[in-house]
């Protein structure tokens, strides 16, 4: 089992190393029954705090659905919405690959360049990210 706090509390430190000060935290809605997601969102929240940026943050906590079950369904409209405000984040972190993957078609499909008009971080390391690119 992976240590979710810590992997999202690293990554989102990784990005803030970078020199993002604009980050956004994507995922499905998280809810009490739902410790992963709970763990990922409060280790994106506790590196933000630390660095100050809690007002730049934005949560985007409904980009993806899961409906009837297993169903899957991701909202590009939140992406879309996030990143066309001139504050657009410069970074974004999706909680999942396969979600990570859709927002940056999402962004691709909007004109932005990953990685250099926006960073993508995902996390799982599925197998299908290895040929995503930039991966």
């Amino acid at each position: 089992m992976p240590d979710n706090f810590a992997a999202a509390y690293d990554m989102t430190r990784h990005l803030i190393s970078l020199g993002h000060q604009r980050l956004a935290f994507a995922f499905h809605p998280v809810h009490e029954w739902d410790p992963v997601g709970q763990e990922r969102l409060a280790g994106f929240n506790q590196a933000v705090d630390e660095a100050g940026l809690t007002k730049k943050a934005k949560w985007l906590l409904d980009a993806a659905a899961f409906r009837g079950g297993d169903a899957w369904h991701y909202q590009p409209e939140k992406i879309t919405t996030c990143f066309r405000d001139p504050n657009r984040p410069t970074a974004i972190f999706a909680g999942m690959d396969i979600l990570a993957i859709q927002v940056m078609e999402t962004l691709r499909g909007m004109g932005l360049h990953i990685p250099h008009d926006v960073a993508v971080a995902g996390f799982d390391d599925i197998e299908f990210s290895r040929f995503t690119q930039p991966r």
